[in-house]
Order: C-alpha cells, then sequence, then structure tokens
C-alpha cells in the first residue's frame, strides 16, 4: 500500500513537473531571434570559453525574473572526442566575477561530440534552465558566464557582432571587446504552467497531508523543482508516471534526436534526478522514451 501511495504522488509530481516544462518559454532580451549560421558569416565568431574565461554577457531586463538562457556552441575540429558539460552563472554589480555579486547558476547540460542541431551544419543551440527562477529588477545591468565544467578543451561559443542594444560582451580582465560584440544568447522564462498542471500540485499537496495525517504511510519528500526525490521500490517510477499521465512512448529511431530530452536518473540517495539535453544520448537509444507537448522523458533511472 505504501509504495502504491508513494507511485501514485511521485507521478502526479513528475507530471506536473516535467508539463511545467513544457508549456514553452518567454524570450526577454536577445541578440538574435534564431540561430545563426558560422561558415561564410563574417560576423560570426567562436571564442574558446575555457582559454578566454571569465566571458560575461551584459544584459538589461525587462522582465521581474529569469528562468533559462539560450547560447549557441561551436566543437572545433580535432580538439578532442568527449564534448562538453556547460553550466551559466549569473551575475550583478560587476564584469569581474572577483568583485561581482552571484545570483545563481543553471543547471549543468552535457553537448557530445560534433554537437550540432537547428539546421546548423557545425553549431548547435543550448537551453540551460535555473532550477527556480531567480529574480531581476528590470532596469539593471546583469550578465551572463558560460562555464565549461568539463570536456574538450577548448569549448567555442558564438559571437555575432555588436547586435544587442543593451549590453555587449566582456572579456577576462573585466573590459569590453574592441569592436564590440555579443555572444548569440536569448533569455527570458518558462512559461506559466497550464491550469491543469497547478491542479495537479494543488491535488498533490492535499494528498500528501491526508494520508500523513491518517495513515502515516507517507515517507515521501517531493520538490517540485528540477530533483524530484523518490524513495519507491519495485516498477520505474518514471514509467508509472508516464502511465497515470497518458504519455506516449515513442521509439528511438523514430526522432530526429534534436529536441529537449529531460533523462531521469537515481542519484546515490535514491533520489530521482531530471537532466536536460538538446539531443538524445546515443547511449540511451534503448530507454524507454515518452512524448511530452514535444518534449521528451527519457526513463533512465532502471526502476
Amino acid at each position: 500500500m505504501k509504495t502504491t501511495i508513494q507511485t501514485l504522488l511521485a507521478a502526479i509530481f513528475v507530471a506536473a513537473s516535467t508539463q511545467t516544462h513544457a508549456q514553452g518559454t518567454v524570450y526577454d532580451q536577445q541578440s538574435a531571434t534564431g540561430p545563426v549560421a558560422v561558415q561564410g558569416n563574417g560576423n560570426a565568431d567562436g571564442l574558446d570559453i575555457q582559454e578566454d574565461s571569465p566571458l560575461m554577457q551584459s544584459f538589461i531586463p525587462s522582465l521581474s525574473a529569469i528562468g533559462f538562457v539560450q547560447f549557441e556552441f561551436w566543437d572545433i575540429p580535432n580538439n578532442g572526442n568527449n564534448g562538453a558539460t556547460v553550466y551559466v552563472n549569473l551575475w550583478t554589480g560587476s564584469t569581474r566575477p572577483i568583485t561581482a555579486t552571484f545570483l545563481g547558476s543553471t543547471t549543468p547540460v552535457y553537448m557530445p561530440n560534433r554537437f550540432s542541431n537547428s539546421g546548423l551544419s557545425i553549431a548547435g543551440i543550448t537551453d540551460f534552465y535555473f532550477s527556480t527562477p531567480i529574480g531581476l529588477t528590470p532596469g539593471q545591468t546583469y550578465y551572463l558566464q558560460p562555464v565549461v565544467l568539463s570536456g574538450d578543451d577548448p569549448w567555442d561559443i558564438i559571437t555575432i557582432g555588436d547586435t544587442y542594444p543593451n549590453g555587449q560582451l566582456y572579456g577576462k580582465t573585466g573590459g569590453f571587446f574592441q569592436p564590440s560584440t555579443d555572444f548569440y544568447f536569448r533569455e527570458g522564462m518558462v512559461s506559466v504552467p497550464e491550469p491543469s498542471v497547478l491542479a495537479l500540485i494543488s491535488l498533490s499537496g492535499l494528498l500528501i497531508f491526508a494520508f500523513q495525517r491518517r495513515s502515516r504511510l507517507i515517507a515521501l519528500s517531493v520538490f517540485i523543482a528540477s530533483i524530484l526525490s523518490v524513495h519507491a521500490a519495485g516498477d520505474s517510477v518514471v514509467q508509472a508516471t508516464a502511465d497515470e499521465a497518458g504519455l506516449t512512448r515513442v521509439e528511438a529511431a523514430t526522432l530526429s534526436h534534436e529536441g529537449t530530452f529531460w533523462v531521469m536518473t537515481v542519484n546515490s540517495d535514491g533520489s530521482l534526478m531530471e537532466s536536460p539535453y538538446p539531443f538524445l544520448p546515443s547511449s540511451l537509444d534503448a530507454m524507454p522514451i515518452f512524448s511530452v507537448s514535444g518534449k521528451y522523458i527519457v526513463d533512465n533511472s532502471g526502476g
């Protein structure tokens, strides 16, 4: 009974969390409205993140929060075959991290060797999500800093010339590039979940409260964020989620391997963690994959 209740509640929470991410994005500030070709483009260039770090793209938001940021990357040929894992820091107050105020980091995202998507032959677009939106003051200046956690060195990020009027790119000395240039970047918020999703979250909270009061059968602590803690036995909680939510299972062979793939894995403490990938890792082709509003859940939890 205990496992059944936990599984059902976890299913509701995972479905609600994933569907919230799937609602779409609202762009606030951006230097381009779509992917920028690297080949044959005299304005586009790649900067080595590791060598030129810290690289700080300034922006002035009109929204009162940030939930994601998007960059374009280029994996230079013959610089290794490991791909790279990258995250983004958010700062304010200074162009140099040593004197700036740190506000938060996105979830790291892995990009494979020869990474490309969005119709770009030698480059690709990646979305980075903050686990929870970070509050901003409209009209104030903020800085986005890409960081390579591990992988090929160098790993290049694309600049596209002076295309963004409300900011510019700063280099390792804290001074801006001359001539002035900007990253390809877009930032904004994940759109508000639909009422039906909010209803699921509220219902789940009421169920947890009721079972705690009446039977003490719940040994579950769930957080609606990028990390979902689950302690359950038996069948995969992810697949139970898919069944409860009526999600459609898809085969890897039918996918373009481009999109947003939320890969569900289990941490050493038993918690279930969701990590966003801009592609389907080839090593996970055999895993169960479920479609959610044009995005995908990949069950790599192992039960």
